[in-house]
């Protein structure tokens, strides 16, 4: 039985209408001012919000003046109040079956006795909107230190451009010496050159050392008489 109780309990609580919340007056001028508020909660059961101002040095006793709002809204202008003097604004909701919720905040305020400004009102911030901004700080260090950690193993990912537009055969068995005396390429290179030189130069030692064969020519003996 108390554990029905319970439930019923939760469940009255879960469904229950909720009042605007962090009703806040702006901007304050001399017949009208600018009030702002959030709202968490299901928009989809609220049909719309009311907010009523009293004026609290009325001279025919209380005077209040309350207006439905749209539930999409979260600032309205209260215009034609008296210029110096004193007004209390609050609001609640009202849902579809017609409950009204608890109300907000009273505000108080007094608008301004002269005609020649509009004068904003320091905003100061809630605690709601503190705990937003600093979640939203929070999430961007955590992904710029994760992003940070992980850039060695994102750079390694890239693609590495080849030296060669074709790789040279039997790269994996190329061996890297400290000379170029010491490389297969430069002791072939330099025997091959070697042994061209010799027979170059064996080539023309012979040429040198041989005569030229030349063809022998017979002389005959010619007597002339006289």
């Amino acid at each position: 039985m108390k554990d029905k109780q319970c439930l019923m309990v939760v469940s009255y609580i879960t469904d229950a209408v909720v009042a605007p919340r962090n009703l806040t007056v702006v901007a304050i001028g001399t017949t009208r001012a600018k009030l702002i508020w959030i709202y968490f909660g299901p928009i989809s059961r609220i049909l719309r919000f009311e907010l009523t101002y009293e004026w609290l040095a009325a001279p025919s006793g209380k005077y209040s003046v309350t207006c439905g709002i749209d539930v999409y809204k979260r600032q309205v202008t209260l215009r034609g109040l008296i210029p110096f003097q004193s007004y209390q604004v609050f609001m609640v909701s009202i849902d579809l079956d017609g409950t009204t919720s608890n109300t907000t905040n009273h505000v108080e305020f007094t608008t301004r006795g002269d005609d020649r400004a509009y004068v904003p009102v320091k905003h100061t911030m809630q605690v709601e909107e503190v705990i937003i901004i600093s979640i939203i700080v929070l999430i961007w260090i955590v992904t710029v230190v994760v992003f940070w950690r992980r850039w060695d193993s994102i750079r390694i990912l890239q693609p590495m451009e080849p030296r060669f537009k074709h790789n040279p055969k039997n790269l994996d068995t190329i061996k890297i010496v400290k000379r170029a005396q010491d490389s297969i390429i430069y002791k072939t290179y330099s025997r091959k050159l070697s042994l061209t030189m010799v027979a170059r130069e064996k080539r023309r030692l012979q040429r040198m050392h041989t005569a030229p064969v030349l063809p022998t020519i017979h002389m005959e003996d010619v007597t002339t008489v006289m």
